[in-house]
């Protein structure tokens, strides 16, 4: 009796140090109360909701005083401040930084209110380790997205690819795979899939058949396809008619209008880039193919108008036109950057993203948010998970001290991120 009364009190004195161990919404719900909602599915704003994160979900949304607030919930007082989906990075490249700076940087872009990024193109070895650490919390950083590349053989020697290949042969690695019409595109698919991406890129340097073979393969096998607007010799039309899921760079759709097109991506800033080529009827085609096809552009015009067109200004304006117009004709844009972290910023490159969207590009500021939100989880293949504020799907919340639908700028007032349930507070 005494031994079953000792084994007794030691296991109740693991569990109360175990309970005293976990953070409050660990073990109790955490609840949002008296906030304004904006969903990232609807143009509007709930006013005055409670939200209830159990773990990593959201059990319950609800207009304050609908239902009782659990007595033992960790409760956070909201009034006045507004809550978004957690913002979604939708082009970055994280993988040639050290791990210090990695890790430094990705904390700071958590704090600065993105919950998920995708990689597009780096060292696979790299990223499934902070993938990992991400998706278990051991690390402060969004959770993590990456691709695998496929391009034309003349391709690898590129020195990005070469650097995210250190140590292996460029073009032979399932994560770096140069494709020819011999290629067995079923076990080409399969390596890039067991090596944990979440998608495929399809970067440069391939026809418009190897495309259509990737992407048929690519989609039976559950892949996300991602692609260069231009892949040169294949147009940007060529890439949406092949069925990719996304076409990448505002800039390399001028090729759409040009009598020839490069062999290679060596070539790709030669284009003209002549607002007035927006006229040729081959946009609207083109734009109504993405529509009919629900083919994403992730725009980044942030990438051009920061760096590759900072000293051109025809250039810049015809990224400027060519998105505003892909916009008006009902293509969906999705955020990415290109460049998550641009020295001495104070906020990650997805808030200047946005708001050029909105300055620049004929988005409202509800539109810019859903891009960074709804649409950019729909781009990654995580909508079921993440992208709006609903009942049953993952907690990734940013909670602003202003309304960011009167003022895309407002995004910056971020208080608190919660990323999978967990709560950290902005400094």
């Amino acid at each position: 009796m005494k031994k079953k009364t000792i084994t007794f009190i030691l296991i109740l004195i693991v569990s109360v140090f175990t309970l005293m161990a976990r953070e409050p919404q660990d073990v109790e719900p955490l609840v949002l109360k008296n906030v304004h909602l904006i969903d990232g599915k609807t143009d509007k704003i709930l006013k005055n909701h409670c939200i209830v994160i159990k773990d990593d979900t959201i059990t319950d949304i609800y207009p304050l005083g609908e239902k009782e607030i659990p007595a033992a919930a960790f409760l956070l007082n909201l009034e006045g401040h507004y809550v978004i989906p957690g913002l979604i990075d939708a082009h970055v490249h994280i993988g040639h930084m050290s791990a210090e700076d990695v890790r430094m940087v990705l904390a700071w872009t958590l704090k600065g209110g993105i919950t998920a990024l995708r990689d597009m193109g780096g060292d696979v070895r790299k990223l499934a380790a902070l993938r990992r650490d991400a998706l278990l919390h051991e690390i402060e950083s969004p959770y993590i997205y990456y691709s695998a590349i496929m391009g034309g053989p003349t391709f690898f020697t590129d020195f990005r690819v070469v650097g995210s290949t250190l140590g292996e042969t460029p073009g032979k690695l399932p994560w770096a795979k140069a494709i020819t019409p011999s290629t067995d595109m079923r076990q080409a698919i399969a390596e890039a899939k067991g090596s944990g991406a979440a998608g495929i890129k399809i970067y440069a340097n391939l026809p418009k058949e190897e495309i259509q073979r990737i992407a048929a393969e690519g989609h039976k096998q559950g892949l996300k396809i991602w692609s260069h607007a231009g892949v040169f010799p294949a147009r940007p039309i060529d890439a949406v008619l092949a069925g990719v899921d996304v076409i990448s760079h505002c800039g390399l759709l001028a090729w759409e209008s040009a009598k020839e097109i490069p062999q290679t991506y060596e070539r790709r800033h030669e284009a003209q880039y002549d607002i007035a080529l927006l006229k040729d009827k081959s946009y609207e085609n083109l734009f109504k193919e993405m529509v009919k096809r629900n083919t994403i552009l992730d725009a980044t015009v942030f990438i051009y108008l920061e760096r590759i067109a900072k000293d051109d200004k025809k250039m810049a304006e015809f990224c400027i036109e060519v998105t505003k117009m892909a916009h008006r004709q009902g293509v969906k844009i999705a955020t990415g950057t290109d460049y998550i972290y641009k020295p001495g910023a104070p906020f990650p490159t997805l808030h200047y993203e946005m708001e050029l969207l909105v300055d620049k590009c004929g988005l409202t500021p509800l539109q810019a948010l859903q891009s960074a939100t709804r649409i950019n989880a729909e781009a990654l293949g995580i909508q079921d998970r993440t992208g709006t504020i609903e009942k049953g799907k993952r907690a990734d919340l940013v909670i602003l001290s202003a309304d960011p639908s009167t003022d895309i700028r407002n995004a910056r007032k971020i208080r608190y991120v919660i990323k999978g349930g967990k709560l950290y507070i902005r400094q």
